[in-house]
């Protein structure tokens, strides 16, 4: 089996290829950012958007061979007696199982995807599992059990997704923003025995079946991809190289801090016009130093796209405190990161409660070139509290309002999703139309995330035309 599958594989030409060729590029994955991959009865399966949507295909001798009786907008994948693949769609998040039984794929509608707090992986051979529970924004509690209940060991960790059984040992990543640590567990009381430290980037939906090791790569200039070895210090050599390799891209980058913030920079490679500060959502995120087709688009354009790590960051590996004050102590991060760049306009782009935090810190006293908002709110009242996630995030902590008058002065856009149910689109978009610089641009095929190649055709042209305007 090779060692990864080519990083440049071009995707089926969509309404998105005529943006920007770092459209263009596939990337592996599913709308889950775990759970991508999976062995099952010998054949690996990977999610990726080659043609289109999110769909199933099947790795071999080097070729991804899709399954599109599997879906067309899959969520994850679960292995077990049975390959499930879980379908959601851009307009719909409740998810239906597509399983593989005896050749082929059927539709079981009536079971419900599981999302237990506690997460079990059991050994293929012996009596052990290992556990895992999120105890605060980034930060597991782990341990290893004997089916009798004895416990092997304990710890704490930055755990990212679910660890995997390989030549006898436990392996997971640990989180130490900008990269992670390939942690390897063994011995009878299931001690640290080996780890690699790998260069700045993700590697997630790691999987083994026992002879083989697979996961999904992705750096600044690597899209996404499937590497697989025949061992986990193969990978972890692999990944290097991935990363020394790299293709070049319209930007270079770096990580640091800036502010005490940690971000990413990617600089163009073409003179900068201007500074543009990405947020994430969660809020419990974090802004990886990854391939986006979306900063590559910016960067092409000259502008400077700088990804911050805000106080509510999932970032196990920082010694501060993440359960801080939603919206006050986020927006004042992001107003003393603005000031670090005078070299042209700054505009502060937010997904999700990213958005809530650009208006925060204008509303605060932030001087910005404008704001954007895609797929987010501004105020907390356009928040969907039927939504059972933001819901309860709603009750738990209290968002300070955002007056429109508060961020009238400067220019506005929202581009959102028609279907979104985490947020009321009717309201926010009233709240927008009200300012007096404000432009709403809606997607009809979308609903909270930006996911559709049609969406996306919309979506970042608009941006950039409004950030040329600026």
């Amino acid at each position: 089996m090779s060692a990864a599958v080519d990083r440049l594989l071009r995707r089926v030409p969509s309404p998105a290829s005529t943006i920007s060729p770092e459209f263009d590029l596939a990337r592996a994955g599913g709308i889950a950012p775990e759970d991508s991959v999976a062995f099952h009865r010998g054949r690996l399966f990977v999610l990726s958007d080659l043609h289109g949507g999110r769909m199933l295909h099947e790795y071999s001798a080097g070729r991804l061979a899709v399954q599109p009786d599997a879906g067309a907008w899959i969520h994850s994948l679960e292995s077990t007696a049975r390959l499930t693949a879980w379908n959601s769609s851009p307009t719909n998040e409740n998810m239906t199982a597509t399983d593989y039984n005896n050749g082929r794929w059927t539709v079981d509608r009536e079971r419900v995807k599981s999302f237990p707090t506690v997460s079990s992986l059991h050994h293929p051979d012996e009596p052990l599992v290992f556990q895992s529970r999120r105890v605060s924004p980034g930060v597991s509690a782990c341990r290893v059990l004997r089916d009798d209940g004895t416990v092997m060991a304990r710890w704490r960790c930055a755990l990212m997704g679910r660890g995997f059984w390989f030549d006898n040992m436990l392996w997971y990543t640990d989180e130490v923003w900008p990269s992670q640590v390939l942690v390897g567990r063994g011995g009878d009381d299931f001690a640290v025995l080996t780890r690699h430290q790998l260069p700045p980037g993700i590697l997630s939906s790691l999987v083994s079946d026992g002879s083989v090791v697979a996961g999904i790569w992705s750096d600044p200039g690597t899209p996404a991809s499937l590497l697989t070895a025949g061992s986990v210090g193969e990978l972890a050599d692999t990944v290097a190289a991935f990363a020394e390799t790299s293709d070049p891209r319209p930007y270079r980058s770096h990580c640091g801090t800036i502010e005490d913030l940690p971000c990413v920079v990617y600089t163009p490679r073409i003179s900068v016009v201007g500074t543009v500060l990405v947020l994430h959502g969660g809020p419990h995120s974090l802004n990886w130093p990854v391939f986006s087709p979306l900063i590559g688009y910016l960067c092409e354009s000259g502008w400077r796209v700088v990804a911050p790590n805000v106080s509510s960051s999932a970032m196990g590996s920082r010694e501060t405190d993440v359960e801080s004050e939603y919206g006050v102590d986020d927006a004042n991060d992001v107003t003393r990161l603005a000031t670090a760049f005078s070299d042209g306009p700054v505009a502060v782009v937010g997904w999700s409660y990213g958005a809530y935090l650009a208006a925060r810190a204008v509303a605060l006293g932030l001087r910005c070139a404008g704001i954007v908002s895609l797929g987010g709110f501004f105020s907390p009242e356009a928040i969907n509290e039927a939504h059972p996630a933001v819901g309860a995030f709603l009750r738990a902590y209290r968002l300070p309002r955002t007056d429109s008058g508060d961020i009238a002065h400067v220019p506005v856009l929202a581009v959102h999703g028609r279907h979104d149910t985490r947020i009321k689109v009717d309201v926010h978009r009233d709240y927008v139309r009200r300012l007096r610089f404000g432009t709403f641009v809606e997607l009809p095929d979308d609903g909270h995330l930006i996911i559709t190649d049609a969406g996306a055709a919309i979506a970042y042209p608009a941006l950039a035309a409004w950030l040329a305007g600026l």
